[in-house]
């Protein structure tokens, strides 16, 4: 694929990446993006940890300056001081928090970063030569705000579009981190990209009268080479995959639950393999390890680098991948799962039903207990269903997720955002 329009330029923000260990998606989905503009600029939001990779692609850099602007206090202050565009959207921000009586003092720690970033973007628009400008946001964070406070100062034609995933997406379960930014966000994002149906359902409805910037996009995976035989079963025993952070909210303690529950109540053999760590980890073991169950093997890998968890999908059969969390976007394990043939149990959040739908797997109440989530698994098998579900989870991989879908639907939202130099009112 060529690049969509000669002399394109990408801002490609994220979280950290290209630092700490790459996040799969970004690293997968930055080679695409690569490919398709003709100069890619990765901005990390945070430093992270360690050193970037000592080789990007040849038109691919980075730089640590929007991570610098946005802990810092004085670039914000300046730009207020300076900027009559920044002093607008700090009025409004006021002006928000004073109606919902909110002085917390989170609230306005992003608004400074938001500004923060805005300080750096405007530097950098300035400087930059280029017609064919895109800032795309991996996280519908600050950085989005700051992008627009930048192109409306300098009324430049720039488009900008961002993605929603989990945090950043459902902000009202989230206890409303982006209370004061929320409809700034909206007001100055050209496109914004919920990674499900759910998701996007959620921010057209928060959006208001900025609905008509919202749509969905799902993430995108390279399609592994599958040494797994989507044919095989084997009843001699239920193997359980589960693949998260271990945190208070996503529930892995459960999941413990549900597999001892699988090797005492119905006398399964079971082995039961956990990725991610957390701060949740050391009591994780301590629950699953300190008290040996009768059939039940329990094995805590603990942090995986995200490029080497496919070696773990790919090195030994799965019966099932089991997903508990309270909140979720469209967790790219459970794509993951799927790509490989892997059936999903899970409880509902977020997109997790529109991901797994009808046959790959299966989707119980939230408020299920791990009992009948074992009913599940075991239904599964018993049922005759297990090979059907490794078919269809394979099925609902290649038809929405595989990377070149995907990502060919990400580069027509880069490419026909509205670049205005104005900002929707």
């Amino acid at each position: 694929m060529t690049p969509h329009s000669p002399a394109t330029k990408l801002w490609y923000v994220t979280a950290t990446f290209p630092f700490k260990s790459p996040d799969t998606w970004n690293s997968q989905e930055m080679s695409f993006l690569a490919r398709n503009f003709d100069d890619v600029v990765v901005l990390p939001e945070m430093l992270g940890s360690g050193s970037p990779p000592e080789q990007l692609e040849v038109n691919v850099s980075w730089s640590d300056g929007l991570a610098r602007h946005m802990r810092l206090v004085y670039p914000a202050i300046w730009l207020l001081l300076t900027c009559t565009e920044a002093r607008a959207f700090f009025l409004r921000c006021l002006m928000t928090l004073r109606r919902k009586d909110t002085w917390r003092v989170r609230p306005w720690w992003r608004v400074l970063k938001a500004l923060g970033a805005a300080s750096f973007f405007k530097k950098e628009m300035r400087q930059c030569s280029s017609e064919m400008l895109t800032v795309y946001c991996f996280w519908f964070t600050e950085a989005v705000v700051g992008a627009g406070i930048a192109k409306a100062a300098l009324g430049r034609p720039i488009r900008i579009v961002a993605r929603a995933h989990g945090y950043d997406l459902y902000d009202q379960e989230r206890g409303r981190q982006f209370c004061a930014l929320r409809r700034e966000q909206f007001r100055y994002v050209d496109t914004v990209l919920a990674v499900s149906e759910h998701g996007r359902a959620y921010l057209a409805e928060e959006a208001g009268e900025f609905h008509e910037k919202v749509a969905k996009c799902y993430l995108g995976f390279d399609d592994p080479a599958l040494s797994v035989d989507l044919a095989v079963d084997r009843p001699e025993e239920i193997s359980v995959l589960s693949v998260s952070y271990v945190h208070a909210f996503k529930r892995v303690p459960f999941i413990y639950e549900v597999v001892r529950c699988l090797a005492a109540e119905y006398r399964q053999k079971v082995r039961w393999l956990h990725i991610g760590g957390g701060p949740g980890f050391e009591e994780l073991a301590q629950l699953a390890l300190g008290d040996p169950v009768k059939n039940l093997d329990v094995k805590l890998l603990g942090s995986v680098a995200p490029q080497n968890v496919a070696e773990v999908y790919g090195s030994r059969y799965f019966d099932v991948f089991v997903h508990a969390s309270l909140m979720e976007g469209l967790p790219a394990s459970m794509i993951e799962a799927l790509a490989w043939g892997i059936p999903i149990v899970a409880t509902e959040a977020g997109g997790i039903r529109e991901l797994v739908g009808t046959d790959a797997g299966r989707v119980l109440d939230r408020a299920a207990r791990p009992l009948e989530v074992a009913e599940a698994i075991v239904d599964l098998r018993s049922s005759g269903r297990l090979m059907h579900c490794r078919r269809g989870a394979r099925a609902r991989f290649e038809a929405d997720f595989r990377s070149d879908r995907a990502w060919d639907q990400l580069l027509s939202h880069l490419a026909s955002s509205k670049p205005v130099g104005q900002i929707d009112e």
